[in-house]
């Protein structure tokens, strides 16, 4: 019952609510009746008749009340009970007093299993002078098995003086409103769980674009705790750019039609790292239309963009290794793409002939730096023993990561004023990876970031070792390429010289078998002198084709991989001096001067016919360069190994020929000597046969020294 009042004409008024219900005068009524038990007042108080009909009015009133009512007095004991209340409580009126309504009617605290104190009752509570509002109770008693739930108010009854002479509850059955709370309650918590727990980033922002609420996954993902961000506008975590792009673009069109979906933007993590999401949100509005607040959803799309970049890097980059047989212009372009995607320095170095990694490509954030840089790693090339950096990464042909790079920049030489730019990139993070085809190492690909303390990810390290895969075959096809082109240009000019070599002895024999059918048809017989000399040129022109044979021979051996060697123990001295005579008049044509110098016997277990003719081809070669001038040959013992050494005074050989000279159709100088280019091959494949190496040293203008060393014994 509200704040309201029950009148009767008969003086007798209840006022309910407010304090508590006061009773003024008596009533006949049987409600009334029933109250005048709790009025106690010392003067009787005169009483008049109520208007016909009044107490069933009442009575009706109170019988057809929505709530429960219940009256005790300050005995406790139950004074009145209207219908409703029994229909709540499934029970009538007791003589049990407020003390054992509990247990009587089956009252519980909220935990439903614990009977409600006594003492602690709202109808207790009332009768000693407290006005209790909607406590709740649980009920379950026999007709009620399943439990009701009851919302129940409390108030003292009091006389004209104040003094409690009673109590009313009034009950309400709030079952079902408690089942709406309580499933209205378990989604929210369902909802919070979801919305939590979900592995995507959600927010809300309210009308003025504030954040209200952020998910979990939002905090972990950002860096931040929730008190961090709530309160601030949720582009305050976007990077300048996205911020632009939200204010002017995504917000305006987004509170006009109340979604969005897909909108790109990069957001800034507390760390400072940078994610690439896409953001789709929708308005929540209430009935009147208006905007509450919105929920939005942002996926973490930087793995995905990182992918397709690198995708698209690969494709630009293969497109770019196909596009040129230079290697170098190849590579530049590469290095170029790699910055500043993947690092702020790229560098490309290729292996040389002497196992020294000579920088090929140099692209850097700064052009300025990158020349710099190129210009250092020319004059200071990384170290070949060097433990870390390109050149543990072209010894080992395994990857190397570094958070703080070594090996690549010499540091004693970068502390030279002139480096100062260079030297910014000292203890910068670090990626090499080989350049590897066909089983070589034919370089390195070096990164470096210029982030202090940002390590390569894995993903990364896999690209870039696609990427030197790519330019190594690269690589490899550009010089299998140059390598054909240059055989096939060799065996052009092999065929043109052999063809000229072919035809001079050829030619020779011809002219003088044409003088001797001239002469021996004519009426003078040749002298015995003029036959002599010519029948010397036919045997020296027959020696000459002679030995071009045995050289084609040799070479289609060596092709062949049969290159049979008989071996026996022998003197190299002894067959030195042989050699030396067998060609004693040859150097006399030449008009050089021959020195053998040998201490003391050198054996060992060789092939003697492939010795001599070691021997022949290299006293060969120095009369044809030498002529003219002195030539020694020197066979002695060094380290254990058998060294032989012919040096001549001729014009020399130029430093850029001197590693091309052993290969097939190369020859020492000027191509306008005579030979097929073949001697110096044909002796190196002879001597490696025999385990054994072969160089040369030799100036421009001041002879040449070939040395070779032999072993005692063949290692096969």
């Amino acid at each position: 019952m509200e704040e309201s009042a029950l009148r009767s004409s008969g003086g007798c008024v209840w006022r309910m609510g407010g304090r508590a219900p006061i009773v003024e005068g008596r009533s006949p009524f049987p409600f009334a009746r029933s109250m005048d038990r709790l009025h106690d007042s010392p003067t009787p108080q005169p009483q008049r008749a109520p208007p016909p009909g009044h107490s069933l009015l009442l009575d009706a009133v109170l019988a057809s009340m929505g709530e429960g009512l219940l009256v005790a007095d300050e005995f406790q004991h139950l004074v009145f009970i209207n219908p409703k209340a029994e229909s709540i409580l499934g029970m009538g009126a007791t003589d049990e007093p407020v003390s054992r309504w509990p247990a009587h009617y089956g009252l519980h605290l909220p935990d439903q299993v614990t009977l409600y104190p006594s003492d602690q009752l709202p109808m207790s509570r009332a009768l000693k002078g407290e006005s209790i509002s909607r406590a709740a109770v649980f009920l379950r008693n026999a007709e009620r098995p399943a439990g009701t739930w009851l919302h129940v108010s409390s108030s003292p009854v009091r006389d004209e003086i104040g003094r409690v002479r009673g109590g009313v509850s009034v009950v309400s059955d709030v079952t079902d409103l408690k089942r709406a709370e309580d499933a209205a309650r378990e989604g929210a918590t369902k909802y919070r769980s979801l919305y939590n727990s979900t592995p995507v980033m959600m927010h809300s922002i309210d009308t003025h674009g504030r954040l209200i609420s952020v998910s979990d996954y939002w905090l972990d993902t950002m860096g931040y705790e929730r008190g961090e961000v709530l309160g601030r506008e949720s582009v305050e975590f976007l990077t300048p750019e996205s911020q632009r792009y939200a204010r002017e673009v995504v917000l305006p069109e987004y509170f006009k039609t109340g979604w969005s979906r897909d909108v790109p933007y990069q957001v800034v993590k507390k760390n400072g790292q940078v994610i690439d999401v896409l953001l789709s949100a929708i308005v929540e509005r209430d009935d009147a239309g208006q905007m509450v607040r919105s929920l939005a959803v942002l996926t973490d799309v930087t793995e995905r963009k990182r992918m397709e970049a690198s995708q698209r890097f690969l494709a630009e980059a293969s497109r770019e290794l196909v596009a040129s047989l230079d290697p170098e212009t190849t590579l530049q372009r590469v290095a170029k793409l790699a910055v500043p995607l993947m690092a702020d320095l790229c560098v490309f170095f290729l292996r040389t002939d002497s196992v020294v990694l000579r920088p090929v490509a140099v692209a850097d954030r700064s052009p300025a730096r990158g020349a710099s840089v190129r210009e250092f790693l020319r004059l200071h090339p990384p170290r070949p023993e060097a433990p870390h950096g390109p050149s543990r990464v072209l010894a080992t042909g395994r990857p190397e990561a570094s958070d703080a790079s070594q090996g690549l920049l010499d540091a004693e030489a970068l502390a030279e004023d002139r480096w100062a730019e260079v030297r910014t990139l000292q203890g910068r993070p670090s990626l090499g990876v080989p350049l590897q085809a066909r089983g070589r190492t034919l370089g390195v690909l070096y990164l470096l970031s210029s982030e202090p303390g940002r390590a390569f990810a894995p993903d990364e390290l896999a690209l870039m070792e696609e990427l030197g895969r790519r330019a190594a075959f690269s690589i490899d096809n550009a010089q299998l390429y140059c390598s054909a082109q240059e055989s096939i240009r060799a065996r052009d000019e092999f065929l043109s010289i052999a063809s000229h070599e072919l035809k001079t002895p050829l030619t020779s024999m011809r002219l003088r078998l044409q003088q001797l059918e001239s002469n021996l048809m004519g009426s003078r017989p040749l002298s015995t002198e003029r036959m002599s000399k010519m029948l010397e040129v036919f045997k020296e022109q027959l020696q000459r084709l002679a030995h071009l044979a045995d050289h084609l021979l040799d070479v289609s051996r060596i092709n062949e991989k049969r290159l049979d060697l008989r071996l026996e123990d022998m003197d190299l001295v002894a067959v030195a001096s042989h050699v030396a005579g067998h060609v004693a008049e040859q150097f006399h044509k030449a008009g050089c001067e021959f020195e053998l110098v040998s201490r003391e016997p050198v054996w060992g277990h060789w092939d003697r016919l492939r010795m001599e003719q070691v021997m022949l081809n290299l006293l060969t070669n120095a009369m044809k360069y030498g002529a003219g001038s002195p030539i020694r040959m020197e066979v002695t013992s060094h380290d254990g190994m058998a060294r032989l050494i012919v040096t001549d005074h001729g014009m020399g050989i130029p430093i850029e020929s001197q590693a091309r000279i052993f290969e097939r159709f190369e020859r020492a100088s000027s191509r306008n000597y005579g030979g097929l280019g073949l001697g110096l091959f044909i002796t190196r494949r002879i001597i490696e046969a025999h385990g054994g190496s072969i160089r040369v040293e030799s100036e421009p203008g001041h002879g040449a020294k070939f040395i070779v060393e032999l072993p005692p014994r063949p290692s096969h």
